[in-house]
């Protein structure tokens, strides 16, 4: 007898799924790659951001952090929405159950993302301001944690709600994307602390 990974289709039409092998394989990678790679996203989008912070500063009449903070999320946000749509599309590899509707998981994974990274920003601006001569290190931990946690969880949410009566995502894929975006975003954190360090 051979082990079918393949979908677990039941008859007249009710909702197909995929073996727990390949739920975890599109959850487990996927989001652990997207979440060491979501600290980063600031550091990519701050020379765009710096720039239309001029422009924001010089015609619109922001004040200077005001400027950047906004500039900052408008350049981060389309490079967070790639981000869950490229993973959202890599799972399709690994889920035949969601082929027939492709579209509609990239769309809820993507839509995801935009929520948690809205989620992440008012938890980040919660948090009391770090006092001068405070460590902000545990500060960061937390919203990087945050982050990458929010980023799997939210996408995968979304994503099992589109599937309704679809396709039966199981509630260990959304566990396990939330737990492999948290541990994978605190590992990115301490390979960027650790080459800051290296850099001195």
């Amino acid at each position: 007898m051979m082990l079918d990974l393949g979908s677990d289709e039941s008859q007249s039409g009710a909702a197909r799924t995929d073996s727990a092998v390949r739920w975890l394989l599109a959850s487990v990678p996927l989001w652990a790659l997207a979440g060491f790679f979501y600290p980063l996203m600031p550091a990519l989008a701050r020379s765009p951001a710096f720039q239309l912070q001029q422009f924001l500063t010089r015609d619109a009449g922001m004040t200077g952090a005001v400027a950047f903070r906004f500039a900052l999320a408008a350049v981060s946000l389309p490079l967070t929405v790639l981000l869950g749509a490229c993973v959202s599309a890599a799972q399709c590899i690994f889920l035949r159950a969601v082929r027939p509707w492709v579209g509609r998981w990239i769309l809820a994974g993507a839509g995801g993302v935009i929520g948690a990274a809205g989620v992440a920003a008012l938890a980040s601006l919660a948090l009391p301001a770090a006092q001068p001569g405070q460590n902000p290190i545990g500060r960061i931990i937390f919203q990087v944690l945050l982050r990458g946690a929010l980023l799997g969880a939210l996408a995968s949410l979304v994503q099992r709600w589109s599937m309704r009566g679809r396709v039966r995502v199981p509630v260990y894929f959304v566990v396990a994307s939330l737990v492999a975006g948290g541990a994978a975003g605190f590992g990115g954190l301490a390979l960027a602390l650790n080459a800051l360090k290296a850099l001195r």
